[in-house]
């Protein structure tokens, strides 16, 4: 591999760029697994199936309105990790700016 050394002049470039690659697999992968682990595709796949292998028109009926109910809680679940993982993408982006103003701010104060 052709590897470059982390210099100061150089970081922002690797933080964008293959920096910002890797946080991003991180965060696809993260997602991927969190698919994976609530079984969420399967979920949908099966949402027509009765529940217990009961065929009667009642367990029908409530076998899919609990799905449905599930499926709610499910997507709650997802949709707060996924908002989790955007704050923490956007956490890496706005971080090497707010250092430099946090220094820049405690060399020249204004006030």
């Amino acid at each position: 591999m052709n590897e470059t050394k982390l210099q100061p002049y150089n970081f922002p470039l690797w933080w964008y760029g293959p920096g910002l690659a890797v946080v991003w697999r991180w965060v696809k992968e993260h997602i991927r697994y969190r698919l994976r682990s609530t079984g969420f595709m399967l979920f949908i796949r099966h949402l027509g199936d009765p529940l217990y292998g009961d065929y009667t028109r009642a367990g029908r009926i409530i076998s899919f309105f609990l799905r449905i109910f599930l499926l709610g809680f499910k997507l709650f679940w997802i949709g707060l990790n996924c908002l989790a993982l955007g704050f923490i993408m956007l956490l890496y982006l706005l971080l090497p700016v707010m250092i430099i103003v946090e220094i820049l701010y405690q060399l020249f104060p204004f006030g």
